[in-house]
């Protein structure tokens, strides 16, 4: 939704609040300099003027807001974290040594936000369950990265898939 809110023309600037439903959005031309519209399923619609009131005081209060740029940067950080846990829930399922266990880190991660990455290209998701439907296919693809031996790229994948659930 961000991506798509900042490529509308005469858009300046775009941030979103933590909740990722809150958008700011200020034109070129200084009108409307703090429009404030809320993400619903497929679409935005502007909120009232109560409503962005209160939306507007809470950023003006210093509640932080992300630009489409600082969104891939905390995508990263989401990739690192989650690759960290996963690599502990493999080693935990499959004998793998420290080189190994780091290197199965490392495809994770590289997985994780190559992908993250391509859903930001392509506008983002109307909504965050998309990780989950798509978390079997990725967990296929950073094993197939790590060319692991088949018994052990299997009990990995057996737990990885409810892994996430867990965490």
């Amino acid at each position: 939704m961000l991506a798509r809110l900042t490529s509308l023309p005469g858009v300046r600037d775009v941030r979103v609040d933590a909740s990722a439903r809150h958008f700011r959005i200020r034109a070129d031309d200084g009108t409307d300099d703090a429009v404030v519209c809320a993400a619903v399923p497929g679409r935005s619609v502007l909120i009232g003027d109560n409503d962005a009131r209160t939306q507007q005081a809470a950023w003006d209060r210093g509640e932080p807001t992300f630009t489409r740029e600082t969104l891939a940067g905390l995508s990263l950080l989401e990739a690192r974290v989650l690759a960290v846990r996963l690599a502990s829930v493999a080693a935990a399922a499959a004998p793998l040594d420290e080189a190994t266990r780091h290197a199965l880190e490392e495809h994770v991660r590289f997985t994780l936000l190559t992908r993250l990455l391509e859903v930001h290209a392509d506008g983002g998701r109307p909504d965050t369950g998309w990780f989950f439907l798509e978390w079997p296919t990725l967990a296929a693809r950073a094993l197939a990265r790590a060319d692991l031996p088949p018994p052990a790229a299997a009990a990995i994948r057996a737990v990885w898939l409810t892994a996430l659930a867990s965490a």
